[in-house]
């Protein structure tokens, strides 16, 4: 797996994401405008750094998109409401320009990505983690 930077929180880390308003990763990554944040299951992650991020359709899923948050905050968020459980990882993804992307409700998302963002962060998020 390459070196990606790491993410400011050790779960449960309240303090720090209380501090940071619940955004993981240092403020440069949560303010650049190419870097946007996916929240997935870490059983994932090696295929997403082997083959790229996929819409759930392509794996067998109902998701005929790829969401991303442009806060690390909405994407624990999404995580720990909808996916709750499993252990999972936000993801930090820089992006070449947005002209994939679509923006709706509130998150970005993508039907395919025909260039793959780069993964430059990341941070483990275990089952046990509440988010209150």
């Amino acid at each position: 797996m390459p070196d990606h930077i790491p993410c400011h929180v050790v779960f449960p880390a309240r303090q720090v994401l209380e501090e940071n308003d619940y955004n993981v990763f240092p403020p440069d990554l949560e303010s650049d405008e190419l870097v946007f944040f996916h929240a997935t299951a870490a059983e994932n992650v090696e295929s997403i750094l082997h083959s790229g991020l996929q819409p759930g359709i392509k794996l067998g899923r109902e998701l005929t998109t790829i969401s991303f948050a442009d806060k690390s905050a909405w994407a624990l968020h999404h995580w720990v409401t909808v996916r709750n459980g499993r252990d999972g990882v936000i993801l930090a993804l820089q992006f070449d320009n947005r002209d994939e992307l679509s923006y709706e409700s509130g998150t970005y998302y993508s039907r395919e990505l025909k260039s793959q963002p780069r993964v430059i962060a990341m941070c483990p998020v275990p089952s046990t983690y509440k988010h209150i």
